[in-house]
């Protein structure tokens, strides 16, 4: 029973863990809060329905306080923890103002408000259109089925179809259903005085159906507008057109201008200096990642010797490379890179960050050369180790290259080194701290780089 609780308590951690590595800040918030259950924990811990409410409202400014450039976790940590204790209320709208909101039905999640208005927008979703896959899901793991279709004139052609592909095919179609009703539940839930559900017609195409089952409600009659007698239309020349709507399309190409754009060091890299640098067999993203598990464990000083078993089953590797990850634990033990770790003040492994970097910003070089960029960049990445040592970060970035000829090293070298310069910045940039030192460690041939 308790290995049961600890096996499900350390899944659980792992799949945080996940999240914030690869998500953002707030994203891997809100993934966190999903997988540990805590909403329901705080209705169930006797919290009231506004402490939800203002959570969720909570958890929006931080989303917008993201996306005005608070975007490492340290921010973001430090603006929730001044939400939650000085238990600020996050107003969407002040109280008792005269105002209007539209907003989508997600968007709605968590809030009330006096009047709640459902409009008709002439459609209603049919899940049966766009299914074309099942997810299974079963505790912390899913599996998915997936249909495979080509457009054939205005219509889609199957071209593969998983077996009993009907039954999942049902299966998935009653949980799109549900969830549709899930949606409109919430949209109905969200008056606290009055609700106006939108109706024309014989209702054939309107999302709100279901909600005309209810009793007792009360119908109001709209007006018709008042039709209005049509003016004669005068001719023009089809340059007198274009003159007098070229303002009109003015914002379409101000809307094609970027707003922002996602990149990490690793990005739109030139690879024709190593492309054609032969390699040794044996290597691949998860031989890579690997290597990575496994010395973040030993820095972290941790007792890897059954670990390494387990990351090799995970990672679809032969049992028989285990002797070689033990040669590479072994060389990085006993290198100076490791006496100077031990001696460390403090030591990072595998640590994420997100920077926003502005068009007046140093790092701004880095990511494009392009004169016409002016947008700002959302920068991900990760460093693989970090440690301080008298008041100065050096940074390790480990290389599982597997270059056949030694003096490819060389090449190898120069084509990491803006990777690592990135990192430097970046990192001084985060933390107003100074770098003193960034390193590459080849694992093949055991060789320390410094820059």
């Amino acid at each position: 029973m308790i290995k049961a609780k600890f096996t499900n308590a350390l899944t659980i951690l792992k799949l945080c863990q996940q999240s914030i590595r690869q998500l953002s800040p707030t994203a891997a918030i809100d993934s966190i809060m999903e997988v540990v259950g805590f909403y329901p924990l705080l209705l169930k811990n006797g919290r009231n329905k506004r402490t939800y409410k203002s959570m969720l409202q909570m958890m929006e400014n931080l989303r917008k306080q993201e996306a005005f450039g608070n975007t490492n976790y340290k921010q973001i940590m430090d603006s929730l923890t001044k939400l939650l204790f000085e238990k600020t209320t996050v107003a969407n709208m002040e109280e008792g103002a005269d105002a209007v909101r539209i907003m989508n039905v997600h968007k709605s999640k968590g809030l009330e408000a006096p009047v709640v208005f459902l409009a008709h927008p002439a459609k209603q979703v049919n899940p049966v259109s766009f299914l074309s896959q099942h997810i299974k899901r079963e505790d912390y793991s899913s599996q998915g089925y997936f249909m495979f279709t080509v457009r054939n004139g205005f219509q889609d052609r199957e071209v593969s179809v998983p077996l009993n592909w009907e039954t999942y095919k049902n299966e998935e179609l009653e949980y799109l259903t549900q969830e549709e009703l899930r949606i409109i539940y919430v949209a109905a839930t969200r008056a606290e005085k009055a609700l106006v559900i939108s109706s024309n017609g014989s209702n054939k195409k309107n999302p709100w159906n279901v909600l005309f089952e209810m009793e007792n409600i009360e119908e109001v009659e709209v007006p018709e507008i008042e039709k209005t007698d049509k003016v004669s239309a005068n001719e023009i020349t089809f340059a007198e057109y274009q003159a007098k709507t070229v303002s009109m399309h003015a914002w379409l190409d101000h809307s094609k201008v970027k707003s922002f754009e996602h990149w990490t060091p690793t990005k739109d890299k030139d690879i024709s200096d190593v492309y054609e640098i032969e390699r040794e067999a044996g290597g691949g993203k998860e031989w890579g990642t690997l290597i990575h598990d496994v010395f973040e464990k030993a820095v972290q000083s941790h007792d890897v010797t059954k670990y390494i078993k387990a990351a090799l089953t995970s990672n679809n590797i032969s049992p028989s490379k285990e002797v070689e990850v033990i040669t590479y634990l072994t060389n990085l033990r006993t290198s100076a890179l490791w006496d100077e770790i031990q001696t460390a003040d403090e030591v990072l492994t595998e640590v994420p960050f997100t920077l926003k970097v502005e068009k007046n910003d140093s790092l701004y070089a880095h990511i494009t050369r392009n004169p016409e960029d002016k947008h700002p960049f959302f920068v991900k990445g990760i460093i693989d180790l970090i440690y301080k040592q008298n008041g100065e970060w050096k940074i390790v970035d480990y290389k599982t290259d597997r270059a056949k000829r030694i003096e490819d090293y060389e090449k190898l070298q120069n084509f990491y080194r803006a990777q690592l310069s990135f990192y430097k910045q970046a990192w001084e940039e985060i933390t107003m701290e100074k770098v003193k030192r960034e390193s590459l460690y080849f694992l093949e041939p055991n060789r320390v780089v410094h820059y």
